[in-house]
């Protein structure tokens, strides 16, 4: 027997009809995957549709899934309504295998194919077409437990993303880490060949991460796309994959976000190779850890991104950064009830750095409706007011002392002395060791990312 089909579909499903056997397998992988590249780059087209319409899927899945995978990779030769019906194909063949048949060999043909179908939806524009497809595939693989991991993830999230859906994304973003290393461990010491790991490379689990991510900065859900930024970082042996880089870029720029000066990266090994190539953003990081209060920071960082708006547009982080000087452009007008009871608008501006009437108005309000600021705003004097609602804020807390009971906060004093006293061990008060301590506040502040 020949070591391919040679581009020929008819020699292809003979041989398929051969290596039937399970003591095959090995040799029936190895035909089909380079049969399915001599399809390929010879973009056969009406070769490959005539397997589909010869094989069974039910029996012979490996290379029916193969023959699909391959289609789909030459996506510029059909339109689409004919992916359409490829993925209407693929629905059909995977409600028709059956889960003994699927062995390793298997899973790494029909993850191939999903991955294909993603790419050929994202090439074609219209990425909402594959979510639903692989969704299902996800769940039906996994027998509707999408948290278990699968190559699919990734692909599943990065059409998410393209398409800015994701309304199917929580179930398969909320995956447990601790499960996931359990899997891992399950997978090598028994060997199992239905694993949701099984053909799991490290690109598929960190892109999964890395999508995951940008989703939940997306829903403005910063501090789980920080956590699951810091994951992928702290996963061992994978820092000086490009995609950890690109992660960590975008994790300074959430951290800054967050108003935090560093990441939480126990067990990374390789935090200078990564910030050697991340320097642009640490620079970004000190100038807003550095600044002063009275320091005009939004500005600073407009000036910065655009003499580096190159860098930025490269790394597509450019509207993170726009995010950035949003949220302390808010935190300035946060602050002003620390300092004012009213103020008029133009003063408001002026000390929050603001040009802009109306984008100031509109921030504010919106800063009011999200509970984020206790404000009233005099819409004739165009003043702003924090008066009323600290005042009312006092007396609800003054209203909530009062009601304590003195007899019980007596009882607890009394209680709490007799314990004291019946302490035979002498109570010692130990000094902190305040020496230096000054320094190192201040030399926090200017801490670079890590």
């Amino acid at each position: 027997m020949a070591a391919s089909a040679n581009n020929n579909p008819a020699a292809f499903i003979g041989s398929v009809k051969l290596l039937c056997g399970e003591e095959k397998q090995a040799q029936l992988f190895n035909y089909v995957m380079k049969s399915c590249e001599e399809f390929a780059s010879n973009e056969n087209l009406n070769g490959l549709n005539k397997i589909l319409a010869e094989i069974n899927a039910a029996q012979y899945p490996l290379p029916a899934f193969a023959a699909l995978s391959t289609k789909l990779q030459i996506h510029g030769k059909f339109n689409t309504d004919e992916l359409k019906a490829t993925i209407a194909k693929l629905r059909t063949m995977t409600s028709a295998v059956k889960k003994e048949l699927m062995t390793s060999k298997f899973a790494t043909v029909y993850f191939l194919t999903l991955k294909a179908l993603a790419d050929a939806c994202i090439a074609k524009k219209i990425p909402l077409l594959g979510i639903k497809p692989l969704y299902e595939s996800i769940l039906w693989y996994t027998d509707g437990h999408p948290e278990l991991l699968t190559p699919a993830h990734a692909s599943f999230l990065c059409l998410c993303l393209k398409a800015r859906n994701f309304y199917l994304c929580d179930k398969i973003i909320d995956i447990d880490s601790e499960l996931l290393l359990q899997q891992g461990l399950d997978y090598r010491r028994n060997n199992k060949a239905s694993s949701s790991l099984m053909a799991c490379t490290s690109e598929p689990v960190l892109l999964f991460f890395y999508y995951a991510a940008l989703i939940r900065i997306a829903q403005c859900r910063y501090k789980e796309g920080q956590l699951l930024i810091e994951q992928l970082l702290c996963m061992r042996g994978m820092c000086n994959s490009a995609i950890a880089i690109e992660a960590f870029k975008v994790g300074i720029i959430v951290a800054l976000i967050l108003e935090q000066d560093q990441l939480f990266l126990p067990g990374c090994r390789n935090v200078k190779f990564l910030q050697s190539l991340s320097r642009p953003y640490l620079s970004l990081a000190y100038i807003v850890t550095s600044a002063k209060l009275s320091d005009n920071i939004p500005a600073l960082i407009k000036d910065y991104a655009e003499k580096n708006r190159k860098i930025f547009q490269q790394d597509g982080n450019v509207g993170l950064i726009d995010v950035l000087v949003r949220k302390l452009q808010e935190k300035k007008i946060t602050a002003m009830p620390k300092t004012f009871i009213n103020i008029d608008q133009n003063r408001a501006m002026n000390r929050t750095f603001f040009n802009d009437n109306d984008n100031f108005d509109a921030i504010v309000r919106k800063l009011i409706n999200n509970h984020e600021l206790k404000c009233s705003i005099d819409d004739g004097s165009n003043i702003y007011s924090f008066r009323k609602l600290v005042e009312g804020k006092e007396n609800k807390e003054a209203n909530n002392e009062n009601e304590i009971d003195l007899n019980v906060q007596l009882q607890n004093l009394a209680d709490f002395t007799n314990v004291v006293r019946n302490v035979h061990d002498r109570l010692k008060v130990v000094p902190q060791n305040s020496s230096g301590n000054g320094k190192q506040s201040h030399q926090s502040k200017k801490r670079l990312m890590i």
